[in-house]
């Protein structure tokens, strides 16, 4: 069993931001926030503030790392996204955004926003990181093996339509992207090879589109593509959708891949 959580203390930073008062342990499986070894949760006023959803739920094997742990030290930390099946497609749609939000909070300049390291050690985060997509912002890899100490912690909302535009023009001016009309595009993990899996036989017209594997495609050509499709096809559940929302043109549609993980054999493309 977890010890008893302790109610952390909690003052808001504007546009629906909560920032959780340390001192406060952040764990390297999920960034789950701690003090000492009991669990911190939300006060009740806040526990259904829109930013609850970025405190990460506490677990039993929290507690070994807690227990067992190196020791790293941060003024203050945003934790953003430990998705152990982050890829290319959260980092622009789902991190960009939400470091954005921080400088527009006006965070000080030495909070670090945090990534779990399946992430952060990705050659796309790295190739992001050089490029200068995230400009000042520091951006942290947080190692399986350290629990980060900090005063404070800074939780996001998500970001709202305003905010993934100007994540779309940050990515095109970083990357020298012309808004011009491409393809139809599918943003697909596995490409063509994990696309003709799912739909078999292939619906009539599918030659006419281009098929993009996120993990193996360069960051700049991959952000390219999803800035620039005529209409952009995405899996029918998880956060690749927010993808659709980075560009501001009318003409890009959300489409859906029906068919993920374990439901490929009910594949399908459908309108939305």
């Amino acid at each position: 069993m977890l010890p008893a959580p302790a109610t952390a203390e909690v003052r808001p930073a504007g546009e629906g931001a909560l920032i959780v008062e340390g001192p406060l342990h952040a764990n390297p499986a999920n960034g789950a926030l701690f003090r000492g070894l009991r669990p911190l949760r939300l006060p009740p006023e806040h526990a259904d503030a829109p930013a609850a959803a970025a405190m990460a739920p506490h677990a039993r094997a929290d507690l070994v790392v807690q227990l067992f742990h190196s020791l790293s030290r941060a003024e203050a930390i945003a934790p953003i996204c430990y998705d152990p099946e982050a890829g290319p497609e959260q980092l622009l749609a789902e991190v960009l955004p939400r470091t954005l939000m921080l400088d527009r909070l006006g965070a000080p300049p030495m909070l670090r926003a945090t990534v779990g390291l399946a992430l952060g050690a990705q050659d796309a985060t790295q190739d992001a990181l050089a490029a200068g997509l995230f400009g000042r912002r520091r951006l942290r890899a947080h190692a399986f093996d350290k629990v980060i100490a900090a005063r404070a912690a800074w939780l996001l909302p998500p970001p709202g339509p305003d905010l993934m535009a100007e994540a779309g023009e940050r990515i095109a001016r970083v990357f020298s992207i012309q808004r011009k009309e491409g393809p139809p595009t599918i943003v697909l993990r596995g490409g063509p090879a994990a696309l003709s899996a799912r739909l078999a036989p292939a619906p009539s017209g599918l030659g006419a589109w281009r098929v993009v594997d996120p993990l193996t495609t360069p960051i700049a050509a991959f952000a390219e593509a999803v800035l620039c499709a005529r209409i952009l096809a995405l899996p029918a559940r998880g956060p690749e959708n927010a993808l659709a929302r980075l560009s501001p043109d009318t003409a890009v549609k959300l489409e859906q891949v029906q068919g993920h993980g374990s439901d490929a054999h009910d594949a399908s493309v459908t309108s939305a």
